[in-house]
């Protein structure tokens, strides 16, 4: 179970890479470079976290990390809505699993 709980996560990790290399993408070619700082400061860290054992890294993303993101992006550009909508389809599973890896992690 805990091994398929860490692939999930790492899947759930490469679709928010794969959804916010394409909205740095879009945004480079818009010449919206205020938002590439900020995505490139959020994926810059999503690599490492994948097969990483170590939960709190984890809960770091999850709790301080995102929240930054949050607090820098603009939410009201209406370009950058589908991402943001993607992400907030895909922090919830792995906070899930999170929560789950921990429990389980405790009950060891």
């Amino acid at each position: 179970m805990k091994i398929e709980l860490m692939n999930k996560r790492d899947q759930l990790y490469i679709e928010i890479l794969r959804f916010g290399l394409i909205s740095l993408r879009n945004q480079t070619l818009s010449g919206e470079f205020s938002y590439c700082a900020v995505e490139a400061e959020h994926l810059h860290e999503i690599p490492s976290l994948i097969d990483e054992t170590n939960e709190a890294r984890h809960d770091y993303y999850l709790c301080a990390h995102r929240g930054h993101y949050l607090e820098r992006v603009d939410q009201t550009k209406e370009s950058i809505s589908f991402v943001l909508a993607r992400y907030r389809e895909l922090w919830p599973q792995l906070e899930a699993i999170h929560l789950n890896l921990a429990a389980t992690s405790a009950d060891q």
